[in-house]
């Protein structure tokens, strides 16, 4: 099971390539699995969407403490993100891998390793596995970089009906003050989320 304790482990090993392709393998050959919370959870797509789950990693700039203007967008977002995901987690980018040599049907792919579920609980991840697989859309692959490598990240994804895989997502690195920050926001949505008292 994943910790949900505050403090992520210290040593997260890192996981063979053989494994990662036999998985991507077994997924091609069988059929994507996805768990029942993709058919509890998933929401009809709207454009007011589209630039919060974006299947795109951001800046690893430090912005919660800034008071520029691209800061404060980062701000909007990451607590519009909070709000709407259905699965907020904290982990590391393990890898950046690129599914084939040929750029016609290529895949950047990202693998995501979970170490803490702020939002959500294990049965609730893709496949259910705490190693999650994102697929980076083939309009922002030219903006992946592979400096997110190994970094701690935050994981912001939404179920989405008819889509295929049936998710978006974003991935925000943990610069200072993010990991905080997103705690502080999941408070707030889940005291405004709780049955009022008789």
């Amino acid at each position: 099971m994943i910790p949900r304790t505050s403090t992520p482990p210290r040593c997260i090993r890192a996981i063979p390539v053989a494994l990662v392709a036999m998985a991507l393998l077994t997924a091609a050959a069988c059929g994507t699995r996805y768990t029942r919370a993709s058919r509890l959870h998933a929401k009809p797509w709207t454009a007011r969407l589209v630039p919060l789950f974006d299947d795109q990693n951001d800046i690893c700039t430090p912005w919660v403490q800034s008071t520029e203007i691209w800061a404060n967008n980062e701000q909007t977002l990451h607590t519009d993100r909070a709000q709407k995901a259905d699965i907020v987690a904290l982990g590391v980018v393990r890898d950046v891998v690129n599914t084939s040599s040929s750029a016609s049907d290529a895949q950047v792919m990202f693998h995501f390793q979970v170490t803490e579920l702020l939002r959500g609980t294990q049965p609730d991840l893709p496949d259910e596995s705490p190693l999650v697989v994102l697929t980076v859309s083939k309009e922002q692959e030219k903006r992946i970089t592979k400096r997110i490598i190994g970094k701690k990240a935050v994981l912001f994804l939404r179920w989405v009906k008819g889509g295929e895989p049936p998710f978006r997502w974003h991935v925000t690195c943990a610069s200072s003050g993010v990991a905080k920050r997103t705690r502080e926001i999941l408070a707030a949505r889940k005291r405004s989320e709780a049955p009022l008292s008789p």
